[in-house]
């Protein structure tokens, strides 16, 4: 296909997307049925699929922006005829600009965090060019970010931000097609492992292994604790330091003026845990 012969309303990019799922699906998924440009109603469905134990999906690609009632509103369609619904978004688009990569103090869109929030913690983003495909499908986490502040006193505090967001991102090597409900929503995913339950199970088997270690060690001098350091050190690397910092204070480790040992490395080698 040409570029003449694409359709005023869809881009090169959307239709290569398709395209590259049409094409790719099949060799992860028992497909009965796939269709592009499936009519249902007033609704097309970019890419429809129907899984052999007559699961129906509708994958809408998102290339330029949505508004979050417009994304909730057509979810709530095809739900209405018992088809689930996977969002895609392309992180190379005019809009939606993601990379796979581990990001921080990042603006994100009410139709992202939305997402973040039906999909149970993640965002599933391809970045697809016109001439190439730049990234093949990954997911996104948003941990929270904190920003530095100066209060009229001269003291320096820290702020959560209410758009802007840490970004984790995750490979996904299978494109098998799960189905689930979330916030009232029939909705589609991928065979990905959500990024904040992955860290905090590593998170706790670090804590785990630091008391095993101390019990053995009974006889010996202690060391104080557990450095924040060394788990900044050990795991900040794959899951960004804010989200590290958010489920050590779910865990009650932490508390919300603590961020200030993460963002100062100095401070770092102060702070125990485990004490």
């Amino acid at each position: 296909m040409n570029e003449t012969e694409v359709k005023f309303s869809e881009s090169i990019e959307h239709i290569k997307i398709k395209e590259y799922l049409y094409a790719n699906l099949p060799l992860f998924n028992s497909i009965k049925n796939i269709e592009q440009e499936y009519r249902i109603g007033d609704q097309t469905i970019d890419l429809f699929v129907e899984l052999e134990d007559s699961k129906k999906i509708a994958i809408e690609i998102q290339h330029s922006k949505i508004y979050k009632k417009d994304l909730l509103n057509r979810t709530k369609k095809y739900n209405q005829k018992d088809i689930f619904v996977l969002w895609i978004l392309n992180g190379n688009g005019p809009y939606y600009y993601r990379i796979p990569k581990n990001e921080q103090g990042v603006i994100t869109s009410s139709s992202e965090r939305e997402l973040h929030n039906l999909y149970q913690g993640r965002i599933y983003y391809i970045n697809m060019a016109k001439d190439r495909l730049v990234a093949p499908i990954y997911a996104i986490h948003f941990a929270s970010y904190y920003e530095k502040r100066i209060s009229k006193f001269g003291s320096i505090y820290y702020r959560k931000s209410s758009i802007k967001r840490s970004i984790v991102w995750n490979p996904i090597y299978s494109l098998h097609l799960h189905t689930f409900r979330s916030k009232g929503f029939q909705l589609a995913r991928f065979n990905d492992q959500n990024l904040r339950l992955r860290c905090q199970n590593d998170l706790i088997r670090l804590l785990n292994a630091f008391v095993s270690y101390q019990c053995k060690t009974s006889s010996s001098p202690k060391i104080p604790g557990l450095p924040l350091s060394f788990i900044i050190k050990k795991l900040s690397k794959i899951y960004g330091t804010f989200l590290l910092f958010d489920i050590l204070r779910h865990l009650k480790f932490l508390k919300t003026q603590d961020i200030k040992y993460f963002l100062n490395e100095e401070l770092q080698f102060q702070k125990y845990l485990l004490t």
